[in-house]
């Protein structure tokens, strides 16, 4: 016998799993997670995009924090996602929702280059079609923690010189 399985209790229950995160919930679950060092990452990627002029889009997931750095040209541009999970806090390099000036598979390549001079990281060039992921803990050194925002103001910069055509 079923009892209470009816459309809008499952409705309900599906709502009641969505979750709007936020900077201070985020940052806290990650603190849980990887410790302070991993918040600064955070904390530190929020500062430098939204200094590049990036809005911060909050992740609704029930189980998984998250944030996405977009930039607001002509075209929204969906940049990287931030993302905790149980054990480990990642940065997805989006890919596969890159645009203009930035679809085309050497321009991809060639940003994987760029990506795996971090120490640590290792992006295979099958991965520009898809959303590859590295540690956040692999960004708690501040020269590898410049260098990946130096190929993100790379991008920005080429984006704005792309749309102001």
């Amino acid at each position: 016998k079923l009892i209470g399985k009816t459309v809008s209790a499952v409705q309900i229950k599906q709502k009641q799993q969505r979750f709007k995160w936020d900077e201070e919930t985020l940052l806290d679950r990650v603190r849980g997670i990887g410790g302070e060092e991993v918040v600064s990452v955070c904390q530190n990627i929020l500062n430098c995009f939204r200094d590049m002029g990036c809005r911060i889009y909050w992740g609704e997931g029930g189980k998984q924090a998250g944030f996405v750095p977009i930039y607001d040209g002509k075209n929204n541009h969906q940049l990287l996602a931030v993302y905790s999970y149980d054990s480990s806090t990642k940065v997805e390099i989006y890919f596969q929702h890159f645009k203009e000036p930035f679809r085309s598979e050497e321009k991809k390549l060639a940003l994987i280059a760029k990506f795996n001079s971090i120490p640590g990281v290792h992006i295979p060039e099958n991965a520009i079609t898809r959303r590859p992921s590295l540690d956040c803990k692999l960004l708690t050194k501040k020269e590898s923690f410049e260098k990946f925002i130096q190929v993100y103001l790379e991008i920005i910069s080429a984006i704005k010189e792309y749309e102001n055509q």
